[in-house]
């Protein structure tokens, strides 16, 4: 992320931390953040600038209160549920923010590393709000080589630490996910295109666990058992929005989802290890169970090794 983005999200950051600033308090403010490492002044010139840029990257404005002695705050001009990637950016700003002010700790705070392609987010999100297409050099691990794509982003996701964009990919003639670590080039062309307007990155992953869809599956119930430790953190975090908790008993939790099966579901159940038990339906029990004995086996052909 370069230096003036990350001052941007300082500036939206400290209004939506403290509610309203006037501009003397936002100096004060930035004196003593760690960003300001050239120990320079915010000037009203710069807040300006900062302020137009934030308008424009993200469904906010920020508004001044002249009643209340010229105090600035933020006003979101989009429903909740378009908030996301706006949540998802400030959330890893206040991470980075904490500690980039604890500079003596760096081998007391520990981040879990983020796989590449971090270094493409702002110009995606530009394509994202100008709808340019953009033309890619992408690695897939399905493909020996790279290959060169032509992409029309359509919305962002985040999941176990990795970016991906959702859109049209022209080769394929169909909407596809790519993953971010996975480009080796990017480059934001003039070529325009237009979001169906019947489109929806809500919907289009409404009914799937992670990042992967298919189109042609229909959502199942499925019922989980899990024990009551396990049920607490499956509380705090939910496997997927439909989660429902249908029973609750000293000994076992029973959840309920409404969700597609997928690969991506297995793993999931997998990871819970012996702290959970598919109840229904059959079929995820057997895709568990396959993938169960392809794990012992490989165990066991070590043995025989």
């Amino acid at each position: 992320m370069n230096r003036p983005v990350k001052r941007q999200l300082w500036l939206l950051n400290t209004l939506l931390r403290y509610k309203k600033l006037s501009f003397k308090e936002l100096q004060s403010k930035w004196k003593d953040s760690y960003l300001n490492d050239d120990d320079s002044e915010l000037s009203l010139r710069t807040f300006h600038g900062h302020k137009d840029a934030i308008e424009e990257l993200f469904p906010v404005k920020i508004e001044c209160d002249v009643a209340d002695g010229y105090r600035y705050y933020v006003v979101k001009t989009s429903p909740k549920e378009q908030d996301s990637m706006l949540e998802l950016m400030l959330n890893s700003f206040n991470i980075a923010d904490i500690v980039g002010d604890a500079k003596n700790m760096h081998d007391r705070i520990l981040l879990e590393e983020i796989p590449g392609g971090t270094e493409y987010l702002e110009d995606i999100i530009s394509a994202l709000k100008d709808n340019n297409e953009l033309h890619l050099i992408y690695q897939s691990y399905k493909h020996p080589e790279p290959y060169d794509c032509h992409f029309q982003p359509y919305a962002m996701k985040v999941v176990r630490q990795r970016w991906y964009i959702l859109g049209y990919l022209i080769e394929s003639k169909g909407v596809r996910t790519i993953a971010l670590d996975r480009i080796q080039s990017l480059e934001t062309t003039k070529k325009k295109f237009t979001v169906p307007k019947d489109f929806s990155a809500k919907d289009y992953f409404m009914n799937s666990v992670g990042i992967w869809v298919n189109e042609e599956d229909k959502p199942q119930k499925v019922v989980i058992r899990s024990s009551p430790v396990m049920a607490d953190y499956m509380r705090s975090l939910p496997l997927h929005w439909s989660q429902k908790e249908i029973e609750t008993t000293d000994k076992y939790v029973d959840f309920e989802y409404h969700v597609c099966i997928n690969h991506e579901l297995v793993l999931s159940m997998l990871r819970m290890g012996k702290s959970v038990v598919i109840k229904e339906p059959t079929i995820l029990k057997k895709m568990i169970l396959s993938e169960t004995k392809s794990i012992i086996n490989n165990y066991n052909y070590d043995k025989r090794a």
